[in-house]
């Protein structure tokens, strides 16, 4: 489950590095994924009809395009006299300047007059409350004469190029968490209905799996405990674990005589054990007193008689 969970995070982080047609300029979050269209946005001017599209190729098919290698990565064209002239390749990368997202699209065909030169376009979007999508404006040209133009300018006035407050890695760390939240709701919900639908032949509102609220804190509780289990004991505390030696070295501070004193104990010969032993006195033999009546029979101390009586 940690592991699942783990590779979530860096997969939707992965997915928020990797996402197009959106940027973040000082604090503010710009996305124009919702002007992709299926059907290309036209701008006509006098004699010229252009064709774009937003962070995507053109939808349109192509007819004959002039120095292109890749035709259907155009990202905006007109219509040449000897067939499509590409003003710029798709582009998802957003440049923001002076809180207006910009695309811009380059490597288009060959610019009349320098064929070293590729054709370019620049659309600028500018934050317009009033309209919804809106469309894209014409607005000049490089040379301004169109036979040898080459460099093209666009804005476009819509509500979607108006920034957002961004929501910083740890809103996005709580919508992952939340989207694993649901995900593992949902299988559990899933897989309980068929498990007692299909095994245990319930019918009806039986056969829905039921969530008691003890349950599922009682769940949480053993998942808790099976990560701290698995995380080792220095990582979740964050302090050392400190090895036999530094213990004793830590329990020895304040103490330094304690050595000394451990070498005098051990040093001393009257607190060996070998010592105490010999120290000890070994008691007496025990003596049958038969054995001492019968030796005292034949003993006799002097001016005593046979009977035992002392004659002085």
């Amino acid at each position: 489950m940690l592991r699942l969970l783990i590779s979530s995070l860096l997969f939707v982080s992965c997915t928020y590095a990797q996402d197009s047609c959106t940027t973040t300029s000082n604090g503010y979050y710009y996305d124009l994924n919702s002007l992709q269209a299926k059907t290309d946005y036209e701008v006509k001017t006098e004699g010229r009809t252009y064709k774009l599209n937003v962070c995507r190729g053109l939808a349109s098919e192509f007819w004959n395009p002039v120095g292109v290698d890749r035709p259907e990565d155009m990202g905006a064209k007109f219509v040449g006299e000897h067939g499509d002239f590409s003003i710029g390749q798709k582009n998802s990368t957003l440049v923001v300047e002076d809180n207006n997202p910009i695309l811009i699209y380059s490597g288009g065909s060959p610019c009349p007059g320098a064929s070293n030169l590729k054709a370019s376009t620049a659309v600028r979007f500018i934050c317009d409350t009033t309209v919804s999508t809106g469309a894209p404006v014409f607005v000049a040209q490089l040379p301004p004469d169109p036979q040898s133009a080459c460099a093209f300018v666009f804005e476009w006035r819509t509500n979607v190029a108006c920034s957002t407050r961004a929501s910083g890695f740890f809103g996005r760390v709580m919508v992952v968490l939340l989207t694993f939240v649901v995900v593992i709701f949902l299988a559990y919900f899933v897989t309980g209905t068929l498990y007692r639908r299909y095994v245990l032949q319930f019918r009806g509102v039986e056969q829905f799996p039921t969530v008691a609220p003890a349950g599922l804190f009682k769940a949480c509780q053993e998942a808790y405990s099976q990560a701290r289990d698995r995380v080792p004991e220095r990582w979740s505390s964050g302090l050392p674990i400190p090895s036999i030696n530094s213990w004793s070295d830590h329990a020895r501070s304040g103490f330094r005589r304690v050595p000394q004193e451990e070498e005098g104990l051990v040093g001393n010969s009257r607190y060996s054990l070998e010592d105490d032993e010999e120290a000890i006195p070994n008691d007496p033999p025990l003596v049958d007193p038969s054995s001492i009546q019968a030796s005292g029979e034949g003993r006799r101390d002097p001016g005593m008689d046979n009977n035992g009586v002392i004659r002085l």
